[in-house]
């Protein structure tokens, strides 16, 4: 999924071409197919464990900087400078700005005994987002 941050305004777009919003404090709305808005009520987040929004991406990483992480290399991101850091068992990485903002966060969610090999990746694009298509209006 992409999702792109405007002040005030989260859009998800999901691969199958689905569209999801939320002004700042708002409610969840989907673009339905006639190409209106409409108020979510059945809104979940993912059962596997991703990061569907910024903050669960930035609270994964303070717990990480807690656990304790090196520092492997340094990195330019999106056009940031950033720092590569890693657990020591490398069951995840994390790439964060000068001033902590996660700018990249992979984690290892394989298990190996159940032949399961899965990754969750966060990934900053730009800092500078230009957004195509329908948005909803303001309230």
């Amino acid at each position: 999924m992409i999702i792109t941050y405007f002040d005030g305004l989260t859009i998800w777009d999901y691969p199958d071409g689905a569209r999801e919003a939320r002004l700042t404090d708002g409610e969840y709305l989907y673009l339905a197919d006639d190409g209106s808005w409409q108020v979510s009520d059945q809104f979940e987040w993912p059962p596997i464990p991703l990061f569907p929004e910024w903050t669960m991406a930035q609270i994964t990483a303070e717990d990480m900087l807690q656990a304790g992480l090196e520092v492997v290399g340094y990195e330019l991101i999106a056009d940031v400078p950033t720092a590569h850091l890693q657990l020591e068992e490398d069951l995840a990485h994390l790439w964060v700005d000068e001033t902590g903002a996660v700018i990249r966060l992979v984690v290892d969610y394989s298990e190996p005994d159940q032949d399961i090999l899965w990754f969750a990746v966060w990934d900053v694009e730009t800092l500078s987002p230009d957004l195509t298509g329908p948005i909803p209006d303001e309230p």
